[in-house]
């Protein structure tokens, strides 16, 4: 009945000074210890396990490692449906990556559907005033130098950033301001 007493009332080192008290202690006791099993026949494993199991270690602080919950982050509507598209856009590279059959196939539309005529009439229409202005005397060269400046843009968005030389020739070969000095003469 005293040995649980004392168990109940064991009093835990709390601050460093008790902590390097009671290793003092603890290796001394396990001197006495290991001095006993040596002369009882115990070999030196069994004495460094006995070691093991009595010296204490200390856990670290739990609430040391704890970090604050951050503050409830809030975004907008088009923020949110970049990052759907986003996830849209890695779930195709997906099944592409995935399925070796995958195919994209170019929208045709149906025979006689208004959308195929109005697409015909938008292509004819602009092709025709295309080459009503280039052909008129004088010629007159604007809708093609908005073209031409839509085709340099589309090209140079397809270069990585690494691409810097062919970058400055894209840049060097459609040069859009000597194009219009050129045209003005």
């Amino acid at each position: 009945m005293s040995d649980q007493k004392n168990k109940e009332n064991k009093v835990y080192p709390t601050t460093e000074e008790d902590l390097s008290l009671e290793d003092s202690l603890n290796a001394s006791h396990a001197s006495n210890l290991s001095s006993s099993c040596n002369s009882e026949g115990l070999d030196s494993s069994s004495e460094s396990e006995v070691l093991k199991k009595k010296k204490r270690t200390t856990s670290p602080n739990p609430s040391s490692f704890m970090v604050a919950a951050s503050p409830p982050k809030f975004i907008n509507f088009e923020t949110l449906m970049q990052a759907a598209n986003g996830v849209k856009n890695m779930s195709l590279a997906h099944e592409i990556a995935v399925d070796s059959e995958f195919q994209l196939q170019k929208h045709q539309p149906k025979e006689h559907s208004i959308e195929k005529q109005v697409k015909e009439v938008m292509h004819r229409a602009f092709w025709d005033s295309l080459s009503d202005q280039i052909n008129a005397d004088p010629p007159h060269f604007s809708h093609a130098l908005i073209l031409l400046q839509e085709i340099k843009e589309n090209l140079v968005s397809l270069l990585l950033p690494q691409h810097q030389r062919i970058r400055s020739q894209i840049a060097e070969v459609i040069d859009l301001d000597l194009i219009r000095q050129k045209n003005r003469q």
